[in-house]
């Protein structure tokens, strides 16, 4: 019925699945082009999450070394002092001073013939050496100000003086070299 007719001016509408598919090809074009964008959106804040946790975890691992090096440079420097005045007080064969009841003669020192004297008025004094002063300004120091310090050896006078396992430990690691350096300050 159509035969003769010409084709050219003819239109024939295309099936509606057809124009689904263009739309969804157009849409697989803008999905695309913004899966691109996608990497950006979540890319920067990650890369950016990750720099922040790196600086943290690097600062944290600082300051915790420049704390332990002010708290090396603060001991070395306590150390150094007690090593001072222990040595002033060595130098003069010990000091004498009152007998109180914080203050009581030293045992250890009881094979001295003048451990305790008293002055012309009758005052009670007892040798101190420098063990016991350093043992009585530590218990000052850490009663006033929360500071532990006390003497300790590998081979203690002093029963008390026994040190604990991890100063044990740090005795026998400390070289020779080092403690005898110390003493000069």
């Amino acid at each position: 019925m159509f035969e003769g007719l010409p084709r050219k001016g003819i239109h024939v509408p295309q099936p509606i699945m057809a124009k689904k598919s263009h739309k969804m090809r157009d849409s697989k074009k803008i999905k695309a082009g913004s899966s691109h964008w996608e990497y950006y959106v979540w890319g920067v804040p990650l890369l950016w999450t990750l720099v922040i946790a790196t600086s943290l975890v690097w600062n944290v691992i600082h300051t915790k070394q420049m704390i332990l090096q002010e708290a090396r440079i603060q001991a070395r420097g306590a150390f150094r002092k007690d090593i001072i005045y222990r040595s002033w007080n060595a130098k003069h064969g010990g000091v004498y001073v009152p007998v109180t009841e914080e203050t009581q003669p030293n045992p250890y020192l009881s094979f001295l013939p003048e451990r305790d004297i008293r002055t012309p008025w009758g005052k009670l004094l007892t040798l101190m050496n420098p063990a016991y002063m350093t043992r009585q300004i530590n218990e000052m120091t850490k009663g006033k100000y929360g500071i532990q310090g006390h003497l300790t050896s590998l081979k203690p006078i002093r029963p008390e003086n026994a040190p604990d396992p991890w100063e044990i430990n740090a005795l026998q690691a400390w070289p020779v070299s080092e403690l005898s350096t110390e003493k000069c300050g």
